[in-house]
């Protein structure tokens, strides 16, 4: 049956005997499995108001109350389902979740330990481990939990990304670019690979590969800002402004909703000493608020002073 024909059934058998456990469970876990999750949560509430010693329920509650973003009582119920349960390693490990969630890194750390204690060889639980501890600024234990992560499997192509991140901050480029590469290897359309090749690139002074490398940035993901600012940066130290320009103008095509790009335009005309223009492209995003990203105080403010000349 379809899950909305089913969730329209048993709702009107609840209306018609407001008692049926089951039909109220059945209909909780259906709400939750399609994304109705404040439905399921108070579907969830009734039913761990009655069964008080049911750890599936307070189990249910907190996946509930963590799709609803409520953490610390998500935390609170899988710490209820535990207590009832004992040793359940789906509760361990999403209280581990919650706690990363809750900025409490070191429960995090604590619950995946466990869930490994039971499951050595589980690589989410690894990568979230790397994650607590990423956080936490322990980037070494970090590295050490990501790379066991892709030893177990090396398509994770987010523990790679991680990876190629450490190596990029402790300016080991060489071994990042290897990392963000195989990201790339893995899922070819992932931007912020590219993205961070792109800056890997520019900052070792091979502008070309850099420009290369940020316009498949932008390929794969058109509202990539700050690619698009390094790019633009790029060409117009460059003194290529009619290609930035040209950039510029085949994203507001696009994605026409962006006024972003032309605040960017604004900025290229300004260099260029195309000063109507620059007024033009400001007022142009001044009357599209809702569509720019950048504070529009001051935009503003360069509006006012170039219609002051």
């Amino acid at each position: 049956m379809d899950p909305i024909e089913e969730s329209e059934e048993l709702q009107q058998i609840l209306q018609e005997d407001p008692s049926n456990l089951q039909a109220r469970r059945r209909l909780a876990m259906l709400l939750l499995e399609n994304g109705f999750n404040e439905e399921a949560l108070n579907q969830l509430l009734y039913l761990a108001n009655i069964f008080t010693e049911d750890a599936d329920c307070y189990y249910n509650l907190g996946i509930a109350y963590e799709k609803n973003k409520k953490f610390p009582l998500a935390k609170e119920a899988y710490l209820r389902a535990l207590n009832l349960s004992g040793e359940n390693i789906d509760c361990i490990y999403n209280l581990g979740m919650v706690s990363i969630e809750l900025g409490e890194f070191d429960d995090a750390i604590n619950f995946f330990n466990r869930v490994l204690e039971v499951e050595p060889n589980d690589s989410n639980t690894y990568f979230n481990l790397g994650i607590a501890y990423l956080k936490k600024g322990e980037i070494f234990e970090a590295l050490e939990n990501f790379s066991k992560t892709v030893e177990i499997n090396n398509q994770d192509y987010l523990a790679h990304f991680y990876i190629g991140n450490i190596f990029r901050e402790t300016e080991q480029n060489e071994l990042a670019l290897k990392e963000f590469f195989t990201v790339l290897d893995i899922r070819p359309d992932y931007s912020w690979a590219y993205y961070n090749i792109a800056s890997i690139y520019y900052g070792e002074g091979d502008v070309e590969q850099a420009i290369e490398y940020l316009k498949k940035t932008l390929e794969y993901n058109v509202n990539d800002i700050k690619a698009c600012e390094l790019l633009i940066k790029i060409l117009v130290k460059n003194q290529q402004y009619d290609d930035a320009i040209d950039f510029l103008q085949s994203l507001t095509f696009k994605n026409e909703f962006n006024y972003d790009y032309y605040y960017l335009m604004a900025r290229v005309f300004k260099e260029m000493g195309h000063l109507q223009y620059y007024a033009d492209n400001l007022k142009m995003v001044l009357d599209n608020p809702d569509k720019i990203t950048y504070p529009i105080a001051t935009i503003q403010k360069e509006y006012d002073e170039i219609a002051q000349e």
